[in-house]
């Protein structure tokens, strides 16, 4: 009983989290990335040599790069 009141609590803490990303205009999106893709990242600066397992690290260094090119344009 206490693994499905974890399970169902868990959940709810996930779709509090996604609609608040939804109200504030943020989308997740699921990015295949290779060894090339997380060495030009590291290359370019946007991500820390060391940090290629954080994925939180590299999903800000892909949101980072993506801004970039956009202010660029």
């Amino acid at each position: 009983m206490l693994q499905r009141t974890a399970r169902r609590e868990a959940h709810r803490q996930n779709q509090r989290r996604y609609e608040s990303r939804q109200r504030a205009g943020i989308g997740l999106y699921p990015v295949p990335l290779g060894c090339r893709e997380i060495d030009l990242l590291i290359a370019l600066g946007w991500l820390p040599e060391g940090e290629e397992a954080n994925r939180e690290r590299v999903g800000e260094a892909v949101a980072n790069a993506l801004r970039t090119i956009i202010a660029d344009r």
